[in-house]
């Protein structure tokens, strides 16, 4: 059974987002009122990995998948960005025991040069795009990934540290 678009397996995925850094301030996407999750409310480019549709060895495919959505969802070209041996900032789990899904979250920081959010383009998937400057984020509702524990809120500690 292939799995669902959006998972890596039938109980298994992987939800990558990036903190994009230009000129001192960082890139949100308002979410879209339709979203499943979240609607209507702020969060980080990026998405959930999706299985490749073609059979060949990858190297790095999680860079790739990252990439990948946020040109989709902004119409940034970070590739030439991506540290070859850069770490994620934020690493966590989550067990959904009603659906017996078992999530991978992982948060990555890309800097980008100056000037580099001046041709952000967002997709149908939100609404509006802000770049806001470190000290503003508490006044952007990310729902319960912005709440204590939530995966924004902790990766918010890591670049402000």
């Amino acid at each position: 059974m292939r799995p669902m678009r959006h998972q890596l397996t039938e109980k298994t995925k992987l939800l990558q987002k990036a903190w994009l850094v230009s000129d001192d301030k960082l890139l949100l996407l308002k979410r879209a009122p339709k979203s499943k999750t979240r609607a209507n409310q702020w969060d980080l480019p990026g998405g959930n990995s999706e299985w490749p549709d073609y059979i060949s060895d990858i190297k790095n495919p999680h860079q790739a998948d990252l990439i990948r959505e946020i040109q989709e969802e902004t119409a940034l070209d970070v590739t030439q960005y991506w540290q070859e041996r850069q770490q994620p900032i934020y690493f966590a789990t989550y067990f959904q025991s009603q659906k017996q899904l078992f999530t991978v979250i992982v948060i990555w920081l890309i800097k980008l040069p100056h000037g580099f959010g001046n041709e952000v383009k967002i997709s149908h998937e939100h609404t509006q795009f802000v770049w806001v400057k470190f000290n503003q984020l508490s006044t952007y509702d990310f729902g319960f990934a912005g709440e204590p524990g939530g995966f924004i809120a902790e990766s918010i500690k890591k670049i402000i540290q």
